[in-house]
């Protein structure tokens, strides 16, 4: 079974202080867009890696930064396009023909371990199509016009993570169908759930989370130096 990793820099423009992009921010002893590249390069099961970035950050990717932290699997750098849904697709587009499952995941969430990919690269086998996720920890309240009509039942509640992992023709059927309707989706799962195909959950730990504010980087340290503890 050949697998392959996109790993999508999305809202890469964005800053947080500085000129650089918040992906490549050093997180630890690296860029943070290099942990999560890392986890699937030494994956054993991921054949290759696909990284998106937006035109205007590709030479300096190439030129400043891979040669100090080489990737085995990385076989492209590909131009991403305005939504995260477009670069996705533009990576899919680089897929070797042949591929049984694609995996999709944010450059965002750096700490991404390897038994959540194992397991998702699982149900996808199995099932189509499984995400990462981590249930709702919070009271969840509907509201209408800033009162509260209701209390949700957060037990049927998860917050979608990446990586989200297809097999090939499910992802692409998603794809194609979303790009012939004009539909942009919140997630790659939400182009698979409107075609009436099942997506399964994956339980990932919190230490997966999107990195975008400062106090984010800091929880991600905090978690990354706990990784490091005997």
């Amino acid at each position: 079974m050949s697998v392959t990793a996109i790993v999508v820099a999305g809202g890469i423009g964005k800053r947080m202080g500085g000129t650089l992009p918040k992906q490549f921010l050093p997180l630890g002893d690296r860029p943070m867009v290099f942990h999560a590249l890392k986890a699937f390069d030494e994956h054993p099961r991921v054949d290759e890696l696909i990284l998106v970035l937006p035109a205007e950050w590709i030479d300096h990717f190439e030129g400043e930064l891979l040669p100090r932290f080489p990737l085995r699997k990385l076989k492209k750098i590909v131009k991403g396009g305005e939504a995260r849904q477009d670069s996705t697709r533009q990576g899919f587009l680089n897929v070797v023909p042949g591929t049984d499952l694609v995996l999709v995941h944010d450059a965002a969430r750096p700490l991404i371990d390897a038994e959540t990919i194992g397991r998702c690269i699982d149900a996808a086998q199995d099932d189509g199509a499984a995400i990462a996720a981590t249930p709702a920890s919070d009271t969840l309240k509907e509201v209408r016009e800033g009162r509260i009509v209701g209390t949700v039942d957060r037990g049927k509640i998860f917050q979608a993570q990446t990586p989200q992992a297809f097999r090939f023709e499910v992802l692409k059927e998603a794809l194609d169908r979303a790009a012939e309707n004009n539909f942009q989706g919140t997630d790659e799962a939400s182009l698979v759930e409107r075609l009436g195909k099942p997506v399964t959950i994956v339980e990932s730990p919190r230490s997966n989370l999107k990195v975008t504010t400062p106090e984010d980087f800091a929880v991600a340290l905090a978690f990354l130096e706990e990784r490091k503890s005997p």
